[in-house]
């Protein structure tokens, strides 16, 4: 396979941005190999004329959607790039921002820590340290992302249940408050979300699968031409061959 389709598939199908030491190691191949295919990659997107571009920032790269496309790609994204366990927590974290991270895991329960994680790797939220905790607020790229408001985050999360109890509420006064649970070593997932991370990885194949067909329609289109190319070629030297037979 050729480095170039490599690594236009990892970026396609990572929908972040990946250091050029990664993709190095996933595509077994030297760095300065890697920088010059990027850089080709990129180009090659700039002259077509297509939704999507390469962008990087130092030497992490990403493919992006173009401007004219976002708010269009904007009403889906929650769904094809967040599992719904991970678009509920970062709900409580919106509706009750700035969260504390110890009870937004008192409310989400303890796989909360991975989705703060995978939150803060994409960009939503920022962290910071708050005592023995961390306060989880809602970053600029959130708001730019998904084009909303301060408060505004109903079309965000759509049909995604909050639990009553949010960040910010205190208990009765006749309950007292549990503290936040220790997270284990391992944790087991739930079946919910198996089931997210199985359907994520579905699309992320079915994805791959689209470019693979495209990138060899691309190849065997190239081929015919070429072939056509010859034979038209060929053509022209036997008539031109006839030509001066005659002419003799």
């Amino acid at each position: 396979m050729a480095l170039l389709q490599e690594l236009e598939a990892l970026l396609f199908s990572s929908g972040r941005a990946m250091e050029e030491d990664l993709l190095c190691s996933l595509t077994s191949c030297e760095k300065r190999k890697v920088r010059a295919a990027l850089k080709k990659l990129k180009e090659e997107y700039e002259s077509r004329d297509t939704a999507l571009q390469i962008f990087n920032e130092g030497r992490a790269w990403k493919m992006l959607v173009r401007d004219p496309y976002i708010s269009l790609v904007r009403r889906i994204v929650a769904d094809t790039e967040l599992p719904r366990p991970v678009l509920e927590t970062l709900a409580v974290i919106a509706y009750n921002r700035p969260a504390l991270q110890s009870k937004v895991v008192e409310v989400r329960g303890a796989h909360a820590y991975e989705h703060i994680k995978l939150l803060e790797e994409l960009g939503f939220i920022t962290k910071t340290p708050e005592g023995r905790s961390f306060t989880l607020k809602l970053s600029e790229k959130f708001f730019e992302y998904f084009d909303v408001e301060d408060g505004a985050f109903d079309k965000v999360f759509e049909g995604v249940t909050v639990p009553e109890r949010t960040a910010h509420e205190a208990p009765p006064e006749n309950e007292e408050a549990t503290p936040p649970p220790t997270p284990p070593k391992k944790l087991e997932k739930t079946a919910e979300e198996r089931a997210a991370e199985q359907e994520f990885l579905k699309r992320i194949e079915g994805k791959l699968t689209t470019l693979a067909e495209k990138n060899a329609a691309r190849e065997a289109d190239k081929s015919f031409r070429l072939e056509e190319q010859k034979r038209a070629e060929t053509t022209g030297q036997e008539d031109e061959q006839v030509l001066k037979e005659r002419g003799d």
